[in-house]
Order: C-alpha cells, then structure tokens, then sequence
C-alpha cells in the first residue's frame, strides 16, 4: 500500500527543545508547581525572616534548576541515535509509519494519545511524554490539512 504524504525531516535542537519542554510540562505539571510553590515560599520566608540560608537556597533553586533541565535536553538530544539523522515518516489511511536510521514506528491513528500543532510543527503523540515531531516547513501539500483532520477525529 502505498503512503498518502511522506515527510522527510531532521530534529533540529531548537524543536526537540520546545518538543521536551511540552512533555515536561505535560507529564510532571503537578510536581513541577510544587517546587516552584514551595521554593517561592521559602525565598519569602528567609525574606521576612532574614535566614540568608533560605533565601540563598531558594535562589540557587531558581537558577540551577533551568540549567539543569537545558543540559538534560542537550545531552538526550545528542545522545539519541534517532536524532542524529533523517526521520522518514509515512501517512497512510489508518496510521502512521515513522523510519529512522536505528528504529521503526508503526501506530495506528486511533491509538494516538493527541495531536498537539504549535507554530512550526506537530508533535503526534503516541504518550504524554513520547511522540514525533512532524515539521511544517517539511511537510508537502495537503499534509497539515491532513494531519488537522486525524486531530479532530
């Protein structure tokens, strides 16, 4: 059978960046608003309290922790053999195939968890946290349409 639109595309870092960020958020949103609740309330306290040692945690929480969350995406980002090439994915009738140089995907459409569209791209998800990254500016005409209408199903 043959594929209805085939996509070639190359993850770049900057959308497995905004790709991991969704997920990120997505996955852990709950614990992630926890922390940031708790080490907001701490840098209050040490504030009122003068406890230089809260205030002091609490502000090295606020800048370790973005780069601490850049570095884990750069260094997954470099060390998937799946990013390092071209990523071949083919749209049929009822699902989609995805092909790599180390790994092949085949997942039928109604087995999609979501379709999320951002500015630049799709990301068809498969979990809340695992999914393609489908670039617009890869995609032949009529695929976004294509794609809208698997979203809204």
């Amino acid at each position: 059978m043959d594929a209805l639109y085939t996509v070639k595309t190359k993850y770049t870092y900057k959308e497995y960046r905004k790709f991991s960020y969704y997920c990120m958020w997505h996955s852990s949103r709950v614990i992630l608003a926890i922390c940031y609740i708790v080490m907001a309330a701490l840098l209050i306290r040490g504030i009122i309290n003068g406890n230089i040692i809260s205030s002091c945690m609490a502000v090295a929480f606020f800048v370790v922790m973005p780069i601490f969350v850049e570095y884990t995406f750069k260094k997954a980002y470099t060390s998937k053999k799946s990013n390092s090439g071209e990523i071949v994915m083919r749209f049929y009738e009822a699902h989609i195939e995805s092909e790599g140089a180390k790994s092949s995907t085949k997942v039928l459409y109604k087995n999609l968890y979501k379709i999320v569209e951002t500015k630049t791209s799709f990301y068809v998800m498969m979990g809340n946290n695992m999914g393609f990254i489908v670039m617009k500016d890869d995609c032949p005409e009529g695929l976004i349409e294509f794609i809208r209408s698997i979203k809204k199903d």
